[in-house]
C-alpha cells in the first residue's frame, strides 16, 4: 500500500498537535453549545458547533470558540473543552450538522485538508475541511490560531478581536 500520508512533513506549517485554533465566517467565531443533556449520564451529552450572531457578542477570547487540534498523519481532529473534552464531527442528518458527541478520535470526528498552509509563523487560513466519514460534507472556514495569551486557561485577561484584525470570508458547507 501507499504509505505517503505517514511521510508528509507537517511540521513544517500547517496545522500542529495541541494548537488552539477558532473557526470563523464573515468576521463571527463558530462556538460550542449544549444541546442535550443527560443528567444521569453526562458522557452523553451533545454540543452544537454553529456560527454565532453578532448579538451574542462572542469573539475568538471566548473558550467556546476554541478548538484543540489532534493531528494524525493527514487526519484532523478538533475538541472542545467547552464540550466536555469531545471532538467536532459531522452528521448526515438533523438540525444540527456539526457537533460534539463523542471523545474518541475516530473516523466521525477525523477531517483533512489540501489547504494548510505550509509556511510557519501563519496566523489564519482559508481551509475546506471534508469530513473524513461523510466526504461529501465540506466546510469552508477560516482558521486562525489563537495566540497563547488569549487561550482559555486560569484567570487569563482575554483580549478581544479588533476590528481591524477580523477575516474576510464566508462560511460554506456543500454537501454532495
Amino acid at each position: 500500500g501507499d504509505s505517503s500520508d505517514e511521510e508528509v512533513e507537517y511540521s513544517e506549517g500547517g496545522l500542529r498537535n495541541g494548537d488552539v485554533v477558532v473557526f470563523t465566517a464573515n468576521g463571527l467565531p463558530y462556538a460550542a453549545r449544549g444541546v442535550s443533556s443527560d443528567k444521569s449520564d453526562p458522557a452523553k451529552d451533545t454540543y452544537e458547533f454553529s456560527l454565532t450572531a453578532v448579538a451574542e457578542g462572542y469573539s475568538i477570547a471566548d473558550a467556546a470558540t476554541h478548538l484543540v487540534v489532534l493531528r494524525q498523519g493527514r487526519w484532523l481532529g478538533f475538541r472542545s473543552a467547552s464540550a466536555n473534552g469531545k471532538l467536532l464531527q459531522a452528521r448526515k442528518r438533523g438540525n444540527t450538522r456539526l457537533c460534539f458527541f463523542n471523545h474518541n478520535f475516530g473516523v466521525f470526528e477525523q477531517w483533512e485538508t489540501d489547504d494548510e498552509p505550509i509556511e510557519d509563523g501563519w496566523s489564519s487560513a482559508l481551509l475546506r475541511l471534508k469530513n473524513r466519514r461523510s466526504p461529501g460534507f465540506v466546510l469552508t472556514v477560516e482558521v486562525m490560531k489563537v495566540p497563547s495569551n488569549m487561550q482559555y486557561g486560569d484567570d487569563v485577561d482575554l483580549p478581544v478581536l479588533g476590528a481591524s484584525e477580523s477575516p474576510r470570508c464566508h462560511s460554506e458547507v456543500v454537501i454532495r
